[in-house]
C-alpha cells in the first residue's frame, strides 16, 4: 500500500490551492509528493485509502463526510457524539491537535503541532487523492461524498 501512495500522488494533477490559503494557483506537485510521503510516514500506519480498515478507520470519502460515519468502526464516544463533518478546516484543526480538537477521542496521535507545513501537506494529498474525496479530487470542501 505504501507504494501505491507514493504513485498515486506523483500521477495526480496539481490540486487546487487549499481554503484559506494566499495562492490561487494550484498546489505544486512537489507538495503533494510531500504529502503522499508524510501521509505514508505518519498516517499508513493505522489509516489506509483503499476501503479497509486497518488500526484506524479507511480514509477514502473523508472529505465532506460524516464523523464516525465508517461501518464497522468502534470510534471513541467523543466521535460519535461530535456529529460533525470532515471539512479541511476541521481537518487542519484535528491534525494539529486531536486531543485539543476534540477530547477524549481515541486517535494515538499527538499531532502536527509545530510542523503545520507537513498538516497542510497531507491535506493537500487528501483533497487532490480521488480516493480520499470520494471518487472526485476537484469537489469543494464540505460537500457530499
Amino acid at each position: 500500500m505504501r507504494h501505491a501512495i507514493l504513485v498515486l500522488a506523483l500521477c495526480l494533477p496539481p490540486a487546487p490551492a487549499a481554503a484559506g490559503s494566499d495562492a490561487a494557483d494550484p498546489v505544486a506537485p512537489e507538495i503533494l509528493a510531500a504529502g503522499a510521503a508524510i501521509f505514508e510516514r505518519r498516517c499508513s500506519q493505522c489509516h489506509g485509502l483503499d476501503g479497509v480498515n486497518y488500526k484506524g478507520p479507511y480514509l477514502n470519502g473523508i472529505l465532506g463526510r460524516a464523523a464516525a460515519s465508517v461501518d464497522a468502526w468502534d470510534y471513541s464516544p467523543a466521535l460519535r457524539a461530535w456529529g460533525g463533518r470532515w471539512t479541511e478546516e476541521n481537518l487542519r484543526d484535528w491534525l494539529t491537535r486531536p486531543q485539543a480538537f476534540l477530547p477524549d477521542n481515541a486517535m494515538n496521535f499527538g499531532g502536527f503541532r509545530n510542523r503545520t507545513e507537513d498538516r497542510d501537506s497531507v491535506i493537500a494529498f487528501l483533497r487532490a487523492s480521488p480516493a480520499a474525496t470520494g471518487g472526485d479530487a476537484e469537489r469543494p470542501a464540505g460537500g457530499a461524498p
